[in-house]
């Protein structure tokens, strides 16, 4: 569900919570915008137009709008929470009401149905941390809905952030799974290069360098192209021509040593890096900086 939830810009309606004694019953009613309820204590089952969901302590779900429902609770007490939303901004005020019960009939121009690129069916799950679902939930409630921008922008907020806790789990291999993804490891690599084009001796070899950092040669190579736009043998070159045309401007060393000391010490190499890098010689470079 990944590819859409980088869509969602969703607005709060309502929020609340409460605890129900033994027997309690809400009659059955449509919405008109999405409700997320967090079932924190005791069992409750919500009936959502003949289908049954059983939801225990520590799960939550997400009713649709326009789907004739009733919850209940079915043991001894019970707490909820829950936010009315909608998964888009709003730009103009919400209509009122929010709901019908039964025996009332729906307004349909009330309704803020999900958009297109929403999955369909009845979202629900288990809340993987209770304690921090609780915690974003009540940034959400003690925020009025009426209230200025600022509010209303700290209100989505927290919900994007509770929809994406309760949506978005951190799955068991997701720090494996990033660690290998392009941008982790182009900048992991871009590190070893930095590392390398500074301290490696003379039979040292990048392929080498890069192994011995955990790092396939071939992946690593595809994976820093496909960030940086260069080869990692472009990127150390670059890196050591740079260090030499500072040093050239700002130390009296030889051109030679120049080269050696930013990890290029073949003088004719340097020469022909240097001249297809920056369009003229090392000397000629130093030349034209003390002509000025």
């Amino acid at each position: 569900m990944d590819f859409w939830f980088d869509r969602i810009c969703p607005s709060v309606r309502l929020a609340g919570s409460a605890a129900h004694p033994v027997g309690w019953v809400e009659p059955r009613r449509v919405i008109y915008d999405h409700e997320l309820v967090l079932f924190e204590e005791g069992t409750f089952s919500v009936e959502i137009e003949g289908e049954r969901f059983d939801c225990p302590p520590g799960s939550w779900l997400v009713v649709p709008p326009m789907r004739w429902h009733a919850t209940r609770l079915r043991g001894p007490s019970g707490r909820r929470r829950w936010v009315h939303f909608s998964w888009e901004p709003d730009l103009l005020p919400a209509p009122v009401p929010f709901m019908t019960y039964e025996p009332g009939r729906p307004v349909a121009s009330n309704v803020r149905p999900a958009p297109s690129w929403m999955p369909a069916g009845i979202l629900r799950g288990a809340v993987p941390s209770p304690r921090r679902a609780a915690a974003l939930h009540g940034r959400i409630e003690v925020l009025e809905p009426g209230a200025g921008p600022r509010e209303r922008a700290l209100r989505r907020t927290a919900l994007l952030e509770l929809l994406a806790e309760l949506i978005l789990p951190e799955r068991e291999e997701s720090a494996d799974r990033d660690r290998r993804s392009l941008p982790s490891v182009a900048s992991r690599v871009r590190r070893e290069l930095e590392s390398f084009a500074l301290h490696a001796g003379p039979t040292d070899s990048i392929r080498e360098a890069l192994r011995r950092a955990g790092c396939g040669y071939e992946h690593a190579a595809r994976a820093f192209r496909r960030v940086y736009g260069s080869t990692p043998v472009g990127f150390v070159h670059s890196f050591r021509l740079e260090t030499a045309r500072e040093l050239l401007a700002t130390t009296e060393l030889p051109v030679a040593e120049c080269g050696a000391r930013a990890g290029l010490p073949n003088p004719s190499y340097f020469g022909r890096l240097f001249r297809r890098m920056f369009g003229v010689s090392p000397a000629a470079f130093r030349r034209g900086l003390r002509a000025r």
